[in-house]
C-alpha cells in the first residue's frame, strides 16, 4: 500500500516550516 501523497505532502510542509 502506497502511502498517502498528502501525508507526504503534509510532511514537506512541516519541514520547510520548520526550516523557514
Amino acid at each position: 500500500v502506497l502511502t498517502d501523497p498528502r501525508q507526504q505532502v503534509d510532511q514537506m510542509t512541516l519541514l520547510t516550516s520548520y526550516w523557514g
